[in-house]
């Protein structure tokens, strides 16, 4: 049974770069921001999008559990920013015998803003373009992973 790694962390924290060095050492990576850019376009209101990425979500983890039933790891791009979600996802996959962990990227709002700033001058294809605006309502919705939680912290 191979590992199924979960990154958390806010936009412009570096997941995306940790998730393409864990496939270039052999894991296969998901990235729902690259599946809702592809599938759906950049833009579309709030609650239709939370609405499909709970469906690429559920798709990407469908995968994953087969994958790491054939040995391959994998790891999942998707922010994890509500800790009702990271317990969900791994309660399900521990469930499958499935092993997990947790990679948290904690960046001061600083930096996170530097980055972004940089990203949105020559945008990456599989990413949104992030405003200030953007950047501040969803620093407020994101949750950091408690003491209880099982992490190792990141900060690249």
């Amino acid at each position: 049974m191979a590992t199924v790694h979960l990154l958390c962390g806010k936009t412009g924290s570096g997941k995306t770069t940790f998730a393409r060095r864990l496939e270039q050492s052999g894991a296969m990576r998901f990235s729902v921001d690259e599946w809702m850019l592809r599938l759906f376009g950049p833009h579309m209101p709030r609650k239709e999008f939370d609405a499909r990425v709970s469906i690429c979500l559920e798709l990407v983890l469908e995968l994953s559990e087969r994958l790491a039933d054939l040995g391959v790891p994998v790891v999942i791009d998707a922010g994890f920013w509500r800790r009702e979600d990271r317990l969900k996802v791994r309660a399900r996959l521990d469930q499958k015998g499935v092993r997990t962990y947790l990679h948290y990227f904690d960046l001061s709002e600083e930096e996170l803003w530097r980055r972004l700033e940089r990203r949105n001058r020559d945008l990456p294809k599989g990413t949104f373009e992030i405003t200030r605006e953007m950047f501040e309502l969803f620093s407020g919705w994101f949750e950091p992973p408690g003491p209880d939680e099982e992490y190792r912290r990141v900060e690249d």
